[in-house]
């Protein structure tokens, strides 16, 4: 019974966490703050000389508690000018740290979601796509790979989704993502390549849909680059169209 009440109370305080963010706008100019019942949480930018922007920092905390786990948790900063501006990723430590060194001036707004991933390493040295899908790892129907920097595919933090970043034979990058999670039929999944300050080199909106007569979503990116930079895999499941 204990056990089922501080899970309970885990996922209250990471809703709060998630509207928390997902509600801060902020400028360069003065920061933002959000708090609630249990969480805070900050956006502190300093400007830096040497680089010409802004390094922001961002925290995500309950003030005297150190129990939860933030590690890897994106958080998608997005500039409130327009979508054609650059986006940025500020990756949550344990403590709900993170920082986003170069962020240039202007009014930005944040998302972050309860289902997400984070390769955390670059991708990098991709094997060829053969007979996708049916080589992906949840389908189970053919010996996947062995990368020498990531797994073949990657879990998001419940293991809702699996997304597999494999180099397509015309040389640029592929994504794809899946779920046996009926309640998941026709989710929308938010896809990004960052570089390692953050930056995000590219980003999509995928839909989940059935494939074949399996209980098996698919969504497909072909990312618009002939030769991959190294780069960190972003995904988060959009509320909206699952069950989530």
């Amino acid at each position: 019974m204990a056990q089922g009440k501080n899970n309970d109370w885990t996922r209250e305080i990471t809703d709060e966490a998630i509207r928390l963010i997902c509600g801060l706008r902020f400028s360069t100019n003065r920061g933002g703050t959000m708090r609630g019942e249990h969480v805070h949480v900050i956006a502190d930018p300093a400007w830096e000389e040497e680089v010409q922007a802004y390094r922001l920092a961002l925290l995500c905390h309950v003030p005297g508690l150190n129990m939860l786990n933030w590690e890897g948790m994106p958080i998608v900063i997005s500039n409130e000018a327009g979508s054609n501006l650059p986006s940025y990723i500020a990756r949550l430590d344990a403590r709900g740290y993170a920082v986003v060194p170069a962020l240039p001036p202007g009014e930005y707004k944040c998302r972050a979601t309860a289902t997400w991933l984070n390769s955390r390493e670059p991708v990098v040295d991709l094997h060829p796509v053969e007979n996708m899908p049916e080589r992906l790892a949840a389908a189970g129907e053919a010996e996947q790979p062995t990368w020498p920097v990531l797994p073949a595919a990657l879990n998001s933090n419940d293991a809702r989704l699996l997304v597999t970043p494999e180099q397509a034979a015309d040389g640029g990058l592929r994504l794809t993502v899946e779920t046996h999670e009926i309640g998941l039929a026709n989710a929308r999944v938010f896809l990004a390549i960052a570089d390692s300050n953050g930056a995000v080199m590219q980003e999509t909106e995928v839909k989940l849909s059935r494939h074949g007569e399996r209980e098996l979503w698919l969504g497909y990116w072909a990312v618009n680059v002939t030769s991959p930079a190294p780069g960190m895999v972003i995904a988060q499941l959009l509320p909206g169209d699952s069950k989530a």
